[in-house]
């Protein structure tokens, strides 16, 4: 039995999808199209094969695990942290690097996999295997829709606050000797009166904080279990709030609108006026995701034996750039 696709006429045998790829060929007119293509792919895989022949095995350096690497803060930290020539393994839900972020070199260096922060199973016989000198937890996201809907607030809860609880946990639990948390910084009169510990509220910064209770619940909760797991020489808090960066973002019309507003909004961040009366008043002070990676390189390269010359854990957006300066 024969049958035509195009036609051309074929046997039954190669009746199937795989056969699609030749007919095309075949029907194709210029050859000298298809024999281009094939040398050009396998180009590129020679230049892929190259440069992971010339880069160091990770064996050869020291590991850090960065979760939520594929993030806009995440991406900035395991920019730092494969500079000052560490291993570096990116654990997410998709397990890949965004693709708008493939054309950097650094990337080629992050070992991009994929886990579940919520099921610890999926990562903690890695973590075991790997032994990495140190953990960064970087999940969560500023979820507006979620956090103006008061019946969604606890998924809020458990995006910014389950998922680093149970990184915390199970790093513990395997003998991680270092844990940085990258959490959120809220002015803490907000913080107060959302914990219950302060009073009444200005009237317009009211809504600002019944906006943010979500975040502040649930990272105020990760923050106690680093510091009841880890001391201030093996666990720190760093509280980046309003955090400037490179986002990478697919082509498609949402993703192109998300990355025109990260270019326009870091320039109002330079007039004094914004960060002298804005941000002051309600999201405090600004850092680059850079300034944060740095921090974590140097409390990671900081020797656990030596004592922190600074008497707490916790660490606001100020202090982030002046961390552990030498």
């Amino acid at each position: 039995i024969q049958k035509y696709y195009f036609g051309y006429k074929i046997s039954k045998k190669d009746d199937s999808l795989n056969s699609q790829r030749s007919l095309v060929q075949r029907r194709n007119k210029n050859p000298k199209r298809v024999k281009f293509l094939k040398l050009f792919f396998a180009e590129k895989r020679s230049i892929m094969t190259t440069t992971k022949e010339d880069s160091p095995s990770p064996s050869d350096k020291k590991s850090v695990v960065v979760f939520g690497g594929n993030g806009m803060i995440g991406m900035g930290i395991c920019e730092e942290i494969v500079k000052a020539g560490f291993h570096v393994v990116s654990i997410s839900r998709t397990g890949s690097c965004p693709s708008a972020a493939l054309k950097e070199s650094w990337t080629n260096q992050v070992e991009w996999r994929k886990g579940d922060a919520l099921n610890p199973q999926s990562y903690e016989q890695f973590l075991q295997a790997l032994q990495p000198v140190a953990v960064v937890s970087s999940i969560g996201k500023l979820d507006a829709i979620n956090q103006l809907l008061y019946w969604k607030r606890k998924s809020v809860e458990r995006i910014a606050g389950d998922t680093n609880f149970a990184v915390c946990e199970t790093s513990k639990k395997v003998g991680v000797p270092k844990f940085i948390y990258i959490s959120g910084l809220v002015p803490h009169s907000l913080t107060d009166y959302v914990l219950e510990k302060g009073e009444n509220l200005q009237w317009y910064t009211a809504p600002f904080a019944w906006f943010l209770a979500p975040q502040v619940v649930a990272k105020h909760k990760v923050e106690q279990c680093v510091c009841s797991n880890f001391d201030k020489n093996h666990g720190i808090v760093l509280r980046a709030c309003l955090t400037f960066g490179k986002a990478y973002y697919d082509s498609t019309f949402f993703g192109l609108f998300r990355l025109t507003f990260s270019y326009w909004l870091p320039p109002f961040g330079g007039w004094p006026w914004v960060r002298n009366y804005f941000y002051k008043s309600i999201t405090s002070q600004s850092a680059t995701v850079h300034e944060i990676g740095d921090a974590c390189v140097r409390f990671i390269q900081h020797p656990s034996d030596k004592q922190v010359d600074i008497e707490k854990q916790i660490f606001d957006t100020c202090e982030i750039e002046n961390f552990l300066a030498k």
